[in-house]
């Protein structure tokens, strides 16, 4: 009986709650890097299999504590510097802009004579939509792309 008062209660939190208290725990420091062998001590498996979490750990440090990470090839994740999150903003953007002219390929590439004319109204406002998508975009990109360059004028972002 006494041995059952000693054992600790199993940690039943989900494996990304475990790396944010983890992560809130050691401080958030910008440029702070979290490593794959640091994130399995916390639980129990190798990240990397399974990453759904990371996401989760994301979410939660943007929502609550205007922080992001950012993965480290082979070595783990890095809290980025608010500087840095103009950048992989454009970047996650960037690679939307191309899976929304490779899903544009696609609908294009359907032989419409072979579609019911209502599956073949549904493509056809899909093209509208991505068309729409498209131009949004190249508006945002070139507001996107004056604003950059007002701030390296500041001398707040790097030539």
């Amino acid at each position: 009986m006494a041995q059952a008062l000693l054992e600790p209660e199993p940690d039943t939190r989900p494996e990304w709650q475990k790396i944010y208290d983890y992560m809130k725990a050691t401080g958030l420091d910008f440029g702070r890097i979290y490593s794959y062998t640091q994130i399995r001590g916390i639980i129990g498996r190798d990240i990397r299999k399974n990453r759904p979490p990371i996401r989760q750990v994301i979410d939660a440090l943007e929502l609550n504590d205007h922080r992001t990470l950012q993965a480290r090839r082979g070595i783990g994740y890095r809290i980025v510097e608010p500087t840095e999150h103009l950048f992989l903003a454009n970047s996650r953007r960037n690679r939307a802009d191309r899976q929304i002219v490779l899903a544009q390929k696609t609908l294009r590439a359907t032989d419409l004579d072979k579609l019911d004319p209502e599956i073949r109204k549904i493509a056809d406002a899909m093209d509208k939509g991505f068309t729409q998508m498209a131009m949004y975009i190249r508006h945002n990109e070139e507001r996107a792309q004056r604003h950059e360059e007002a701030l390296r004028k500041a001398g707040l972002l790097p030539d």
